[in-house]
């Protein structure tokens, strides 16, 4: 019985979030991403190229949520087998239409930084022990009518029992809305 009460509170919660809500009329797409770590324990010396489908349904003035499931593999030697499954969930801070980088780009645009966890479980070893976790903040953000444009972004690698594990730089992530 306690379960089912909790269970319709956050609904209730959710369905009255998603009242005050705005959308932009732009719910998901997909992301391309270069990315760069130092773990001895779960990355290979190389280069990664990520590639997601990501959601972003409601738009609020902050705190707008987003969701992101794909895969980065090593690029420079290409090798599938080192790649990772990502799943990641992410919230933006803010939303701030004049700032300092909006001569960046041409297109009217807005400065959103993003917070997020990802959850990275290599290809070979598709179990839970192998899994790590890894915090990403990316001050860089761009927010455009169809697209989200980040540069240098920071990763906080840790293993599953959130012992470090390295660190990372997303040099850069391209989001582009399809529908």
């Amino acid at each position: 019985m306690r379960n089912l009460v909790f269970l319709v509170l956050c609904l209730l919660f959710i369905v009255t979030v998603a009242g005050f809500a705005e959308t932009s009329g732009w719910i998901a797409g997909f992301s391309i991403s270069s990315e760069g770590f130092i773990s001895d324990q779960i990355y290979d010396d190389a280069e990664y190229v990520g590639l997601n489908l990501f959601a972003e349904p409601w738009t609020f003035p902050f705190l707008t949520p987003s969701l992101s499931v794909g895969a980065v593999v090593p690029a420079v030697p290409l090798d599938f087998a080192s790649g990772l499954l990502t799943a990641e969930i992410g919230v933006e801070l803010f939303n701030i239409r004049k700032h300092p980088f909006s001569g960046i780009i041409d297109l009217e645009n807005s400065w959103c930084p993003l917070l997020s966890m990802r959850a990275l479980l290599p290809f070979d070893s598709l179990n839970t022990e192998a899994l790590y976790w890894s915090a990403v903040f990316s001050p860089f953000r761009l927010k455009t009518g169809s697209g989200r444009f980040s540069v240098m972004s920071a990763a906080y690698i840790t293993d599953v029992g959130l012992n470090y594990a390295g660190w990372g730089v997303r040099l850069f992530d391209f989001r582009l809305f399809l529908f």
